[in-house]
């Protein structure tokens, strides 16, 4: 399954494609401005996800990774977007995003902060 994702903000250097529920072990109530944090709507279930950035500060990227969505809404954002009062603790637990949670994946190549278009393909591995 093809997914353009326009528009997702970057602040803090990296972007987070996660789990809805991932947010919720840092944030009573996450923010997800629908103008730089993007959600898309999918089946629940394990994916394989192929992404690419063609336009970065270090000009093409790409990659893959696998992703569980169990709430069936998949986010893509900088992280620093959806924490606000637990950023402190999020940076520490994941060692600066060095060291995700199993199940989500962090991009971190764009070289800089701004607005990235990314071409998701997502491969469903598990339904869950």
């Amino acid at each position: 399954m093809y997914k353009m994702v326009k528009g997702v903000g970057v602040d803090s250097g990296i972007i987070l494609i996660c789990d809805k529920d991932y947010y919720k072990q840092y944030e009573d109530k996450p923010t997800f401005d629908s103008i730089i944090t993007k959600m898309r709507v999918i089946k629940p279930g394990t994916y394989r996800i192929n992404w690419s950035i063609i336009r970065t500060w270090n000009g093409p990227i790409n990659g893959d990774g696998v992703v569980k969505i169990e709430s069936g809404k998949m986010i893509v954002s900088d992280p620093c977007y959806c924490i606000s009062k637990n950023w402190d603790k999020w940076l520490e637990d994941t060692d600066y995003g060095r060291n995700i949670q199993e199940g989500s994946l962090i991009i971190d190549q764009m070289g800089g902060d701004g607005t990235y278009d990314m071409d998701l393909n997502l491969e469903l591995v598990e339904e869950i």
